[in-house]
């Protein structure tokens, strides 16, 4: 689905004008996108896995799929570009990631064989150097 440019403009400025989520440890906010999907954000102080981060200075950040469909779940921080890390159906994808202020783009596979944006999310990761980030997808469609 696609939204015509004003309602992209508006959306995106008001996604970028949300308050970053709060470093400490923990579950964070659970986000939800306009297709039904629900994502709990969670931060701490160390890796999410043991070789996810490559460098003490990076964030690692991994996305796990438990939302129990069969579509692949995909993130990035750039929308234009390739996929970053593509999770299988009920699988984890990690990357490093810098730290820094980012916004994250989650996609899942559509029929076509590519992947639909359907929620953007900005962090900033500045403070978070040697940490991670976790996004557990919990849901894809309605119930």
């Amino acid at each position: 689905m696609t939204h015509p440019p004003p309602f992209r403009a508006a959306l995106t400025a008001a996604l970028l004008s949300l308050p970053a989520v709060a470093q400490n440890p923990g579950a964070g906010p659970v986000l939800q996108s306009g297709h039904h999907d629900r994502i709990l954000v969670t931060v701490a102080p160390g890796p999410v896995t043991d070789t996810a981060a490559g460098s003490a200075r990076l964030v690692s950040v991994c996305l796990r799929d438990l939302a129990g469909s069969d579509l692949a779940k995909a993130f990035g921080t750039r929308r234009d570009a390739a996929w970053r890390q593509t999770a299988p159906p009920g699988g984890q994808a990690c990357a490093p990631v810098e730290p820094a202020r980012q916004i994250f783009y989650f996609a899942k596979a559509d029929p076509a064989g590519g992947f639909q944006v359907v929620l953007a999310y900005p962090m900033d990761l500045r403070r978070s150097a040697g940490g991670s980030v976790r996004f557990d997808w919990l849901r894809d469609r309605a119930d």
